[in-house]
């Protein structure tokens, strides 16, 4: 407690050596005042020196490489304060060098083809993007970067997106966003049939039933079938006014005004800025004045 420690991480992080270091000093110190305090002296240069490395992150990063260079990681973290620096160029070199290593993360995939992204290599980081995808396991991330790279190219867009349907297991992220470019693309039945696939294995995931409800509530006549979904969003997160208004509108084309202003209440409960739900309400109110 008396160094002068600059880095909350330093605190956070804890060296157990360090603790114990200073345990045996203390005794040490006890016994033998002379030495004690000359090793008392070194203690606290090792110490600052370390933190020295902790309070800059690049320092720190570069040190968990050379002592970590075979675990990808590393190198990874290292491009990562790179490229929030704005250097490209070290980031995709440190990337590069990550990609030999047999325990490959897809993470680092992930980021390798960010920063080709952000270089404005497209070329390269449509065929880094493939490549992962061909080999790597765990594929969620990257189909969600493929997904976004090539917006204009129907063809190219079609068999990722087949591709990502016939995935095993699929993040929420992932399956989410492949509801919303079906939803896009007026294919509503695959929509559906992505939601119903995920809420077998995921009954519990409040957006699969808020998706399913939104996907029901654009068929006219599936009214019924969309609130019941809504209802079991409701009853996982019920704190959604964005659900509370949809349930009022289902209520409208029902015919039923009362329950849709209820609906909408609660909905302005949760949300008192939601001018949606304003505006509805307001607009009710106009239809019942005489």
């Amino acid at each position: 407690s008396v160094l002068p420690i600059r880095d909350p991480a330093f605190v956070h992080r804890g060296f157990p050596g360090l603790a114990g270091a200073a345990l045996l000093l203390g005794v040490l110190a006890a016994r033998r005042p002379l030495l004690g305090v000359s090793a008392l002296a070194l203690f606290a240069q090792l110490t600052l020196s370390e933190n020295r490395i902790w309070a800059d992150p690049m320092r720190l990063l570069q040190r968990d490489v050379r002592h970590a260079f075979h675990f990808p990681v590393t190198w990874q973290n290292l491009a990562l304060e790179y490229q929030g620096l704005g250097r490209m160029d070290p980031a995709g070199s440190i990337l590069r060098q990550a990609l030999h290593s047999p325990w490959l993360p897809v993470g680092i995939w992930a980021t390798h083809i960010q920063i080709l992204q952000r270089q404005g290599r497209t070329t390269e980081a449509r065929r880094a993007v493939d490549w992962a995808l061909a080999n790597a396991r765990d594929r969620s991330d990257l189909f969600l970067l493929a997904l976004d790279m090539d917006p204009d190219n129907p063809e190219r867009l079609e068999k990722l997106l087949q591709d990502a349907e016939r995935l095993e297991r699929m993040s929420p992220k992932l399956a989410l966003r492949l509801v919303c470019l079906r939803m896009e693309q007026g294919r509503k039945d695959v929509a559906e049939g992505i939601l119903l696939a995920q809420l077998r294995e995921f009954p519990r995931l409040a957006p699969y039933w808020e998706h399913l409800g939104w996907v029901r509530m654009s068929q006219r006549g599936r009214e019924g079938e969309a609130e019941t979904a809504y209802r079991q969003a409701l009853e996982l997160d019920p704190d959604k006014p964005q659900i509370w208004f949809n349930l009022g509108v289902i209520a409208l084309r029902q015919g039923d005004a009362t329950k849709a202003r209820r609906a909408w209440q609660e909905a302005l409960r949760l949300d008192p800025d939601d001018p949606a739900a304003r505006k509805a309400l307001e607009a009710l109110d106009r239809r019942a004045s005489p």
